[in-house]
């Protein structure tokens, strides 16, 4: 074989006594840049603002606010008494059924499927806070054909005093007419346990393919405008988020830096239309055994099933989730949006052991847009009517007063 041709480079290194190849020292240089861009990184990122954050991953992907005002003082709230009387609480209203005639761009679901037909205090003011705050029109769907003011003192109040609160009779078989899910309302009918929140969990993907808008659980209080989130859902159980370093934005974090096991469809928004919702309901109605005892065949386990397989991820994480041309993005954002506590800590963090100041109060809601605080923690605690002791008595009062007002 003819001899190789040695570089001028390579001459050079020889001649200083350096029997290192050329292409070995090229290799060394290369690792150590790419080690240098991992380690000045993270300091580069930090040296952004949230929108050349978003320039630089090249998506566009909801994170929170960085602006947020802090909440209210409690005791600058003004709680007006009732002017109602029992001639107008104590009445049986009949329901209209809820159609895409009624359906608004701008709407939150809100969804009793016990077959009740009242709000307690506690789900009113979930309502009221949304009234109050989101910015959204509350849509809230009853499985009931009637509304019953009689029973609560609570929804007497918002059904008289909020214009942007409007309540419906609707029924699953009608939900899932023209869905991948039509005809499940059957089987839904027969199961003997878990079978209102079966019911829940199904309605309100049916609601968000069909009409679209934001879905919210009856245990949430809003804190803030919700009208510019869209296509989003959360994270949940999320490991705890690395924290972007410049003080003036705490609550925008690195794209998929919090990872979490599930997604909750507790909260989120959907455009009419969207895939996710339809692929939800497909993926339910194809495995849904009615004789099955298990909580897990809808919900949260069957989302992210649905996540990972549509969109070929292995992990959740905050992130907009993109597929193809055809398919609809959505966005996976930060579990502390909605939930400030993570679900093993809701009670240690909502219902403290020590009285907890405003201060303190504030940095845990920072960056949240709503409390969902989960309705089986709160029903096995007390509200004390004191805002250092508990978080319902430090919110209720500004962000649902008359629900507060009249507690149950």
């Amino acid at each position: 074989m003819p001899p190789t041709q040695s570089n001028g480079f390579e001459e050079l290194l020889m001649m200083k006594g350096i029997v290192l190849p050329a292409r070995s020292f090229v290799w060394i240089i290369t690792v150590f840049l790419c080690f240098l861009f991992m380690f000045t990184l993270p300091t580069f990122m930090q040296q952004q603002s949230p929108s050349q954050i978003s320039a630089i991953y090249g998506l566009n992907y909801v994170k929170p606010n960085d602006d947020f005002p802090p909440l209210p003082s409690p005791k600058t709230a003004v709680i007006t008494k009732s002017t109602l009387t029992d001639e107008h609480c104590k009445k049986v209203i009949e329901l209209p059924k809820f159609t895409v005639a009624n359906s608004e761009t701008n709407q939150a679901f809100f969804m009793e499927t016990s077959g009740k037909s009242y709000l307690d205090s506690r789900q009113s003011c979930s309502v009221e806070s949304a009234a109050l705050k989101s910015e959204l029109i509350s849509k809230v769907l009853f499985k009931s054909p009637t509304l019953d003011l009689s029973k609560s003192d609570s929804l007497c109040e918002l059904y008289y005093n909020y214009d942007n609160v409007e309540f419906y009779t609707t029924d699953l078989g009608e939900l899932l007419r023209g869905t991948s899910a039509e005809g499940l309302e059957e089987r839904v009918a027969r199961v003997v346990e878990h079978r209102t929140v079966h019911y829940s969990d199904i309605a309100r993907m049916a609601a968000g393919y069909k009409y679209g808008g934001t879905y919210l659980d009856l245990d949430v209080i809003v804190l803030r405008s919700l009208k510019h989130l869209k296509d989003y859902i959360v994270i949940e159980n999320g490991k705890p988020a690395l924290l972007m370093s410049h003080s003036d934005s705490p609550c925008n974090i690195p794209e998929k830096s919090q990872r979490g096991r599930k997604i909750n469809p507790g909260q989120f928004h959907f455009t009419a239309g969207h895939q996710f919702p339809w692929a939800v309901l497909e993926d339910v109605n194809r495995t849904y055994d009615a004789q099955r005892n298990d909580r897990g065949q809808t919900g949260p386990r069957i989302s992210s099933r649905v996540a990972k397989k549509m969109y070929h991820i292995r992990e959740l994480l905050n992130t907009q989730l993109t597929f193809s041309e055809g398919i609809k993005n959505f966005s996976i954002i930060p579990d502390f949006t909605y939930m400030a506590a993570s679900f093993s800590r809701i009670k240690e963090e909502l219902w403290p052991r020590r009285p907890r100041s405003e201060l303190e109060w504030n940095r845990l809601f920072r960056c949240s847009y709503a409390v969902h605080y989960h309705s089986n923690v709160f029903n096995s605690n007390k509200i004390t009517g004191d805002p250092t002791k508990d978080f319902f008595s430090y919110l209720a009062p500004n962000f649902c007063p008359k629900s507060f007002l009249t507690l149950e």
